[in-house]
């Protein structure tokens, strides 16, 4: 199904400013005559923004009078990215390498970013090539001086006189270099560092103490300041860890999260866009029963025309018409009532249904997959019942489909309540949002939502699973009390 927010173009320029264009040259020695393209990244996809020409030389001249947005961005040869760039607008740079070695090979002119990210990554390099021979070194001590034999010690000293020397080097460098791109990028890239975990007051080692220091300090290393990152290949990553690992899946743990960091998000209009547009996407996209609650509060917390100016006024409607429309019908809600009459004239109140749970099922006689379900819900009926479950059927035919309706009930010997509409007098169409049919709700007995987006094969399973719970919150009640 095509969401509103899947065609909402999540990348448009935010800020009016006045661009005074780039000029970036490459020079690929080992290769010519041919096209180049030049790319970047935005969350976890790539596009490219440029195309040039290798002349005879392997020169190639990407220009424009509009400034580039900051990021990292790759030059990319016949559907190959052969090397990345920091481009960041003022930079007018010239970079010249070869294809028999991209990196080693790299000589950077006018670009203090791309000087620094090159420096970089060559260090890292060179310290990893003296780190390896001392790993093979440790894996080659028998286990019995693994340990704490003189060998093992001497080699572990230098691996740690190693890690030193790195982590003051990157400390060094990305606190000399900190407006820029380069170094909030690198810090993004770093892991939180976990402290050791406190004791508690039985002298236990606290076991929950990493996972809950890990997210608190989560967001530690992200500059949000810098609409850049959304532009490399961290952030995304980083937010759909978050999201998906370190958040319990279950709508109020979720929209805790999605406030923290769309809140955090705020001061860079790029990366705010991002956070708010991906999340609520994620959640209007599920398939898994209640998600639609994160879409309904993601759309109320923060779509507004002041927090989110880049959506025009037809897809704000339909996103905060949506929402508005889900809200009465999330997990947790009142069902709205059916009050409707069954082919001999006798109304029926689905508030009225005394059992313990309902199955709410609306259904079209004419629609293909009604035609399959149905008689699949009919057939469970007793076991529905053996549950605690009442079902309550409700036709959409309209006066001119209603004999259909009627024929398609006695047809099936569809049991329980079966009720119809004819002459459009209820507003349940509207109230349960019925864009398609058939449409299944599972209620308790106070008529509240509890299941939702249901298979019907899963529904006998489904109700187990709840007079299952009920039993241990009883049990638990019990226990209380004694």
């Amino acid at each position: 199904m095509k969401t509103i927010l899947a065609c909402l173009l999540v990348f448009t320029t935010l800020a009016a400013k006045a661009d005074k264009g780039y000029k970036l040259t490459f020079k690929v020695n080992g290769l010519k005559n041919d096209t180049v393209l030049l790319a970047n990244y935005y969350g976890d996809k790539t596009y490219v923004q440029d195309t040039a020409r290798l002349d005879n030389k392997g020169i190639a001249v990407f220009t424009s009078k509009k400034d580039l947005p900051r990021g990292i961005y790759m030059l990319v040869y016949k559907r190959k990215k052969l090397f990345e760039v920091i481009v960041v607008p003022g930079e007018n740079f010239t970079i010249e390498t070869d294809t028999a070695d991209y990196f080693d090979k790299m000589k950077i002119k006018d670009s203090k970013e791309n000087t620094l990210f090159y420096d970089y990554m060559k260090f890292l390099n060179s310290k990893g090539k003296l780190a390896m021979p001392l790993r093979d070194e440790l894996q080659k001590l028998s286990k019995d001086k693994q340990t704490e034999s003189p060998e093992y010690k001497a080699i572990q000293a230098k691996m740690k006189a190693l890690d030193t020397e790195v982590k003051t080097y990157i400390s060094t460098t990305l606190t000399a270099n900190s407006t820029t791109l380069f170094a909030r990028f690198v810090k993004a890239n770093q892991d939180v560092e976990i402290p050791e975990a406190p004791k508690l007051s039985n002298g236990r080692i606290d076991s929950t103490f990493a996972y809950k220091y890990y997210k608190a300090h989560y967001w530690d290393n992200i500059d949000f300041t810098e609409d850049g990152l959304i532009r490399t290949p961290v952030f995304h990553g980083k937010l759909d860890n978050y999201m998906k690992k370190m958040t319990y899946q279950i709508p109020d743990s979720i929209n805790e999260s999605a406030d923290i960091v769309c809140n955090k998000a705020k001061p860079s209009k790029e990366l705010f866009k991002y956070c708010v547009w991906y999340i609520t996407n994620q959640y209007e996209t599920s398939q898994i029963m209640g998600m639609d609650a994160v879409f309904a509060h993601m759309v109320k917390q923060f779509y507004s025309y002041k927090q989110t100016p880049w959506i025009d006024s037809t897809t704000m409607f339909k996103i905060t018409d949506k929402a508005n429309k889900l809200e009465p019908i999330l997990i947790g809600k009142k069902a709205p009532n059916v009050i409707l009459k069954d082919s001999s004239g006798v109304i029926h109140n689905l508030y009225a249904v005394p059992n313990k749970y309902t199955v709410l099922y609306f259904f079209d006689p004419d629609c293909g997959h009604c035609q399959k379900v149905t008689p699949v819900l009919t057939a469970m009926y007793d076991s529905l019942k053996r549950e605690g479950a009442e079902v309550f059927q409700v036709g959409s035919s309209s006066r001119v489909e209603y004999p259909k309706w009627t024929a398609f009930v006695k047809k099936l010997g569809m049991k329980g309540i079966n009720v119809a509409d004819p002459d459009y007098q209820s507003n349940f169409r509207y109230e349960y949002d019925l864009q398609s049919y058939p449409q299944l709700f599972v209620l308790d007995k106070d008529k509240k939502i509890v299941g939702k987006k249901l298979a019907v094969e899963q529904l006998v399973d489904f109700l187990q699973r709840l007079n299952e719970i009920d039993k241990l919150r009883a049990a638990a009640d019990k226990n209380k009390k004694k």
